[in-house]
This record gives C-alpha cells, structure tokens and sequence, in this order.
C-alpha cells in the first residue's frame, strides 16, 4: 500500500519527491488543483465508506433489500422509445441513469415537497452507482421502485430498483445531502426529514 504524506500544501505518495527531483516545479495552481484533488480523495477514503449492503454486487444487493420491511415503497412507470436505443435495439446504458433521476424528481415532488427552494434548499447528488442486471428493448414499460436508505440529519441514500415483467433489469443508488440556498450542507428541515424515513429500508438484524 502507497503511503501519502503532506508536503506543504501539496500530498506526494512515498518517495514522489525524490522521482520529481529534477523535474520543473508545478505551478502554484497546479499545485493547488491537485493538492484539493488527492487531499479530497483521502478525506474521503478515510472519513466515510459505501455500506457493505450496497457494495455486495446485484445479487445480493437485490436480496437483502428484498428483505426489508420499507413502510413505503415510490413506484413510477417509465416507457422505453426507439430513441433510447442502438442499432440493436437494445437500451443504451446511459437511460438506466436518467431513470433514476427521473424517479427521484417525481419522488421529490410527489412525495417530499414540490418546491425545494421555498423550504430553504435542495438536494445535492454526492455520489451515484447503477448496476446492470439484464438487457431492455423499446416498448417495454419499465416499474421503478426507490426507497431510502441511512437516512441521517444532513444526508441520505435513495435505493432504485427498475423491473420490466417483475423481472430486476437494474438496481443502482444515489446518495444526497441537503443544501441551503448559500450552497452549504445543513440538516433536512423539520417535516421533510420525517417523510423521507417514510420511505426508510429497515433490514434485518445482523446486515449493514
């Protein structure tokens, strides 16, 4: 394993500096760019992990969250077009994405509020994942199924399944923070928090 050290306001990997000895100095940006970058992605590695549960494949991603006793499940119906797909006729990959933000939109607006901004803030998309489980062609109507996930004060994740013919085609998750209007992460406002762990994936003892 690489060790990372902080040298003034830049972050080398052991024995970087001896390789970069007689190279030309990075410019004070460069520099500043990329120590924002691997500081970033230290931070990251060190201060927060994906749930086990999330990162177990589509398998048993699928049954655990199968399992789980959710008091409330969003369901919203996409249809795939022509347009969504190659010369093979299947979906390109790519839509599997926008159906997630398609159901969380009509999630939000439904379900949660249907003006964000007027409550003080939006949703702010940290990380997304999709998994894909099987092929879809057009004219297929394709069930979307999100729950939430972890819900915390400031954070949460939305767990997507997507079925055509009670079949699993794909199963993904975002995880979102709330944001004031100063673009600042702050707690979910009071009434909002409590509607989204309506829609909370409880699993059962013993998974995480």
């Amino acid at each position: 394993m690489e060790r990372f050290t902080y040298v003034g306001r830049t972050v080398l990997n052991s024995g970087e500096g001896e390789e970069n000895a007689g190279m030309p100095s990075l410019s004070e940006g460069m520099r500043d760019c990329r120590m924002q970058f691997l500081s970033g992605v230290i931070l990251m590695y060190a201060r927060e992990s994906i749930p086990a549960v999330l990162s177990r494949g589509t398998a048993g991603f699928s049954d655990e969250f199968m399992e789980a006793t959710p008091s409330k499940t969003f369901h919203h119906v996409i249809d795939i077009y022509l347009k969504d797909s190659n010369a093979f006729m299947n979906t390109y990959f790519a839509r599997y994405f926008e159906w997630q933000g398609i159901c969380r939109e009509r999630w939000f607006h439904e379900c949660i509020h249907n003006n964000l901004l007027a409550a003080g803030g939006v949703f702010v998309t940290k990380r997304a994942h999709q998994e894909y489980v099987q092929e879809t062609f057009p004219f297929q109507r394709v069930d979307c199924y999100l729950n939430t996930f972890q819900v915390r004060q400031c954070s949460a994740y939305l767990v997507f399944r997507f079925c055509v013919d009670g079949r699993p085609v794909s199963l993904g998750y975002q995880q979102i923070l709330f944001a004031g209007t100063d673009k600042r992460i702050r707690r979910f406002p009071p009434g909002i928090i409590e509607r989204v762990k309506e829609y909370e994936l409880i699993l059962p003892a013993g998974s995480n």
